[in-house]
């Protein structure tokens, strides 16, 4: 074999190669996709239903309930765990204790829990429920100010809490 031909027979193994590659990595990329598709959203937002504010994986969620400033919202959020049955995020929560709302507060570093997979025909599948606790500034574990912590799904589509039971 001279020259040329194990140049030709080397450009043909590394094409074939390049190839090999690029079709394992488009078939990874595609298979990824509609799994994705199948994980439950979570409502980012309060609007409804039928509204593009449902995501996999948000980076920041609103629960409403308040005035823009003062109403419990979480941001920088970073998935460790997102299933299909639950998902688990480190990230801030909005901590306002001013009375009234919006005379204070600071982001706080938190932990969110989405748990209780419910189907509608806006979204699709959805958490439905969600704990959500942060740290004082003495290092404490504490649920979200006033809610108990646990917040859920209303029957229109939007985040609200229950109040623990006193």
């Amino acid at each position: 074999m001279n020259r040329k031909q194990r140049v030709t027979v080397w450009i043909m193994g590394i094409t074939s190669a390049v190839a090999f590659l690029c079709g394992a990595f488009a078939t990874t990329a595609a298979s990824a996709t509609p799994a994705a598709r199948h994980l439950p959203k979570i409502q980012t937002a309060p609007s409804g239903w039928h509204s593009s504010s449902w995501k996999v994986r948000p980076r920041a969620v609103y629960f409403g309930g308040g005035a823009s400033c003062s109403g419990p919202s979480s941001r920088h959020l970073s998935w460790v765990r997102y299933g299909n049955n639950t998902a688990y995020a480190r990230g801030q929560v909005w901590v306002d204790y001013a009375v009234p709302a919006c005379g204070g507060g600071h982001w706080a570093r938190a932990v969110l829990y989405f748990y209780g997979v419910y189907f509608h025909s806006g979204p699709g599948r959805n958490f439905g429920n969600a704990r959500v606790y942060y740290w004082t500034h003495h290092g404490k574990k504490v649920p979200y100010v006033g809610t108990g912590g646990r917040f859920f799904i209303m029957s229109n589509g939007d985040w609200t809490w229950n109040y623990p039971k006193s």
